[in-house]
């Protein structure tokens, strides 16, 4: 009897000492990974998106008709009169470039004709890969603007930001060329001010046509334009406050994909936000020629605010701005969470993330299946490996992502980093896996299946008289 309760007990405890033993996987979904990891491990799957929009638009085009150039004549008569203008042209005109830019209203008539022009309206944001063969996820609003929008980006562009040097230049040529005088910068700024506002009350888009394209690593929107990859939209929600999410497609390549979160975080998680933030107040701030590069903030999760569609939006402390928006928000483990969506105004002091949940009705819509894919495993298990100084393991698998994943801008500074290391005799890497233990972790779960089903019948047989008392024949 006791050398069988001896012989179940050392089944028992083998049983749960190989369990115990049961190998991990680095890097796997709930494990904790460094920020600077977690970042250089998505960088790849993170992208530039750019709607380049070609808008045919117009605006009045003020002019001085008969009537008020007649008013302007007595105007001027009177001024003469009374001694304050001096009866010579050079003081005449002076006198009405004065009397123009005080107030433009009075003298300028807009019923005429129309000021006709194509510009390119450019909205950048963020996006993410959620397939490796081009599908990915970013905000309805970074692809879809609104005729509000556009409006305000087109007279924002000719007359603000960066361009109202120029808007107030050309306009004071123009004025100083119709009247022949010269026209002092604070008369230029009082006629541009009056112009832009003009231009804001009444313009019209005559016709929009959008391109969408996305780029890898660091690039302006102009850039964008030329070098970028096309993409297509698939599936689109509405802006905030609707459920804003859109699908692209990109139908060039392989690319690194992220994993997406299977829960939401809690309450006080943390986040790490990654996207392509311009530094700007304003989206209309992001010129042409602005360079944009992916950046990593981080924060937490701080309670949710209910949205009119139906949904509720993520709250965190982690920094946002102009640009991150469809970047995505990750967990510690550097799954998806939901996508940066918009800035906290008002009496909001956090900033909005839109839950991976609600995306899921866009991708079904399209048709897309989010997974991951071996190209997106490979490549962060090379960043694991790169970091722990393993670089001639780390090389091998940078290698192997640079044959599939021709977009990938930061793998051919992994390789060459990774073959310096090596020359330099600076390789970590642990020696290879015997053939039979590479077996036993392989088929790892169906041994520890069989153990326990031994480890059963052991106990099972060894308790047997136990549980059943003395045979017949009482021995």
């Amino acid at each position: 009897m006791g050398s069988r309760w001896a012989l179940a007990w050392v089944f028992v405890c083998v049983f749960v000492a190989l369990s115990a033993c049961t190998p991990g996987t680095a890097g796997t979904a709930g494990s904790q990974l460094p920020p600077t990891q977690i970042f250089e491990s998505v960088k790849p799957a993170v992208v530039l998106v750019e709607a380049a929009q070609s808008v045919n638009w117009s605006v009045p085009e003020p002019s001085i008709d008969q009537s008020k150039a007649g008013q302007l004549n007595e105007r001027l008569l009177a001024m003469v009169r009374a001694g304050t203008v001096a009866p010579n042209q050079d003081a005449l005109r002076r006198a009405t470039a004065q009397l123009i830019t005080d107030d433009p209203g009075s003298w300028f008539s807009l019923a005429g004709s129309r000021y006709r022009r194509t510009d390119t309206v450019y909205l950048v944001g963020s996006g993410f890969f959620v397939t490796e063969d081009g599908y990915l996820l970013t905000n309805a609003h970074v692809v879809q603007a609104s005729q509000e929008d556009v409006k305000r980006l087109l007279v924002g562009g000719v007359t603000q930001g960066t361009a109202e040097q120029a808007f107030v230049q050309s306009v004071r040529d123009g004025l100083a060329q119709g009247l022949q005088t010269q026209v002092t910068d604070q008369q230029a700024s009082k006629l541009a001010r009056w112009l832009s506002g003009v231009y804001v009350s009444d313009v019209q888009v005559e016709s929009v046509r959008p391109t969408y394209r996305i780029a890898f690593g660091s690039h302006s929107p102009k850039e964008i334009e030329i070098q970028g990859l096309p993409v297509r939209v698939v599936a689109q929600g509405s802006p905030v406050p609707g459920k804003d999410v859109a699908v692209l497609k990109a139908d060039a390549g392989l690319h690194v994909a992220l994993p997406l979160a299977a829960q939401p975080p809690g309450q006080g998680a943390g986040l790490e936000v990654v996207g392509y933030p311009c530094g700007c107040q304003t989206a209309e701030d992001v010129g042409p020629d602005k360079t944009l590069v992916p950046t990593l903030t981080q924060g937490s999760v701080q309670g949710e605010l209910p949205m009119p569609s139906g949904w509720l939006a993520t709250g965190t402390d982690a920094r946002m701005e102009h640009g991150n928006s469809g970047g995505p928000a990750l967990d510690r483990s550097g799954s998806v969470v939901g996508l940066a969506t918009f800035r906290g105004g008002g009496s909001q002091t956090y900033n909005f993330v839109l839950p991976i949940a609600v995306t899921r009705e866009f991708t079904k819509q399209a048709h897309v299946r989010p997974a991951r894919g071996t190209l997106g495993e490979r490549y962060t298990r090379a960043v694991s490996e790169y970091r722990q100084q393993h670089y001639r393991a780390a090389l091998a698998l940078f290698q192997q992502v640079a044959k599939l994943d021709a977009h990938n801008p930061y793998v051919a500074g992994y390789v060459d980093s990774s073959n310096r290391a090596i020359a330099a005799g600076r390789d970590r890497t642990p020696p290879p896996t015997p053939d039979y233990l590479r077996w036993l972790l392989a088929y790892w779960p169906y041994a520890l299946i069989g153990f326990w089903a031994l480890g059963a019948v052991v106990a099972a047989v060894a308790l047997r008289p136990r549980l059943f008392g003395r045979s017949p024949t009482g021995r």
